[in-house]
């Protein structure tokens, strides 16, 4: 027979010219394997029926005999044992590379979530978004021990003690920002109370940014010996003397509830008051009284330390009595203008002002000397132009100028006062001004004070007395082209008008 071929895979037979297996597909070696089909003829006894069956390798099978036309056989190698040894092979390999696979899977999985986990912890723990958290721990007033960090052992920093600090910063997010920006940029705040640094490391990989607190030792000063001091409701002592500083203790920055008292003459007098503690000064908190005028604008908040006490009059006016006295003491005034609520600066009291009128500046308002000098000029040209009998020409005071309805007006009193001297009414006149307050508004300020009129009267005797007008005014003031101008001018309250001799008081 001539030269025959086998898959070395599966064993099939192939034509020798084949290069792939026409039963498995697998790529045929380029070595022909010659399996000659052997006739094994055995002695026979002249019967067709008997022969010599061929013996079996280990790795084949027994061959079967096939018979030809001619009563003789042959016998065709069997590749059984070599398909199952390939197929177990091949069954071996797929395990293995199935195996492999779930490994790499698995290895791959584990690489992609550990670095989307260090990536979150690199954002997580990074300067910016610590310094967010501990600014947001601080305003809710929880977790701050994980943000914040105290510099002295002495003091604990807790939820509890953070809590005056917490307070403050709740009710001034403008120093909140403020401190945020002073940490971010310089890495401490300006008072040096706080500082926000890298202390050590997280899980190994990231930087921990804690913001240091530095605690502070206030202490106050008070008129009475024997006085109880207590702070946030709890007694901490008696003063020694009128003389000596009395210690707070050490406590981390923030607002405190500080109250003096002592019965003095058989009545409980108290000094007390709420403020934010973050230095080591003295606080003088004597054991007194005193009274003032606030003049905030019309229908302005007035607050003391935060603690809203009243409402000013139409005037601009409000009137504190009897209140116990502190060197801590602060004043402000809010007005709501166009909808918007404007706050002053704050005023910080003194003993000097006791019995006096304290004026609130508001921010963003016309400059309160700028407006007094502007008011001033034009009372003197004013007063002038009726005493020389000119024509009285406001042009350079309103927006306008003449045209202004205003000026029109002041216009047609100068004429009237000048024909009232002329006709011996009275000699001369003179006008004073004061300016008690200045609130942004808008584009402009709303101005209010006074207008003091004195016109010198002559008497029958040959004597004169003065005669003395007072008046209330308001006026909205406005820069123009660089130059403070009036839009408007009204004086209608008047809240004055009396007689008074050259030795009487005013």
């Amino acid at each position: 027979m001539g030269e025959s071929r086998f898959c070395q895979n599966c064993g099939a037979k192939v034509d020798a010219d084949e290069q792939f297996c026409h039963n498995c597909g697998a790529q045929l070696d380029n070595e022909v394997t010659d399996q000659t089909n052997q006739s094994s003829q055995a002695s026979v006894d002249n019967t067709v029926n008997d022969y010599q069956q061929p013996q079996s390798n280990n790795n084949n099978a027994a061959q079967q005999p096939q018979f030809n036309n001619g009563n003789n056989f042959s016998q065709q190698p069997s590749n059984n044992g070599n398909v199952r040894a390939s197929r177990n092979g091949f069954k071996k390999s797929k395990k293995h590379q199935t195996r492999n696979l779930i490994i790499g899977i698995v290895v791959a999985v584990v690489v992609v979530f550990g670095f989307i986990g260090y990536l979150f912890g690199n954002h997580y723990y990074s300067k910016s978004a610590v310094l967010d958290r501990a600014m947001t721990s601080l305003t809710s007033d929880k977790n701050t021990d994980s943000y914040f960090e105290s510099t002295d052992s002495r003091v604990t920093l807790n939820d509890s003690t953070m809590a005056p600090l917490s307070k403050h910063m709740n009710k001034n997010n403008d120093e909140l920002q403020s401190l945020k920006g002073q940490l971010s940029d310089s890495g401490s705040s300006k008072d040096g109370n706080f500082e926000y640094v890298q202390d050590g490391r997280k899980w190994l990989l990231f930087p921990n940014y804690q913001v240091k607190v530095k605690p502070v030792v206030p202490t106050i000063t008070t008129s009475e010996k024997s006085a109880d001091v207590t702070l946030n409701n709890n007694k901490i002592g008696q003063t020694s003397d009128s003389d000596s500083e009395f210690s707070l203790g050490r406590i981390l920055p923030g607002d405190y509830d500080i109250t003096v008292s002592k019965t003095l003459s058989g009545k409980k007098v108290t000094n007390a008051q709420t403020t934010y503690l973050d230095n080591n000064d003295n606080i003088y908190m004597p054991l007194k009284t005193i009274k003032f005028t606030v003049k905030a604008g019309p229908n302005a908040d007035i607050y003391i330390n935060d603690k809203k006490v009243g409402t000013s009059n139409g005037d601009g006016d409000y009137k504190v009595s009897d209140m116990p006295f502190s060197s801590a003491i602060y004043i402000y005034g809010v007005m709501h203008s166009d909808g918007k609520a404007i706050t002053s600066d704050k005023y910080h009291l003194s003993e000097s002002d006791d019995g006096q009128e304290v004026s609130l500046n508001y921010p963003g308002a016309v400059d309160k000397d700028d407006a007094a000098n502007l008011i001033s000029d034009f009372s003197s040209d004013l007063s002038s132009a009726v005493n020389d009998n000119n024509d009285f020409d406001p042009s350079d005071y309103f927006v306008d100028g003449s045209n202004n309805s205003d000026a029109q007006g002041f216009i047609t009193w100068a004429k009237q006062q000048s024909d009232q001297i002329s006709d011996n009414k009275y000699d001369s006149v003179s006008i004073d001004s004061s300016v008690d307050s200045v609130v942004p508004a808008g584009d402009h300020s709303v101005v209010s004070g006074t207008l003091k009129y004195t016109f010198d009267v002559p008497d029958d005797d040959g004597d004169d007395h003065d005669h003395i007008q007072i008046f209330k005014f308001t006026s909205n003031m406005k820069k123009v082209d660089g130059s403070l101008k009036l839009q408007t001018l009204k004086a209608p309250d008047k809240l004055k008008d009396y007689d008074k001799n050259d030795d009487d008081d005013d």
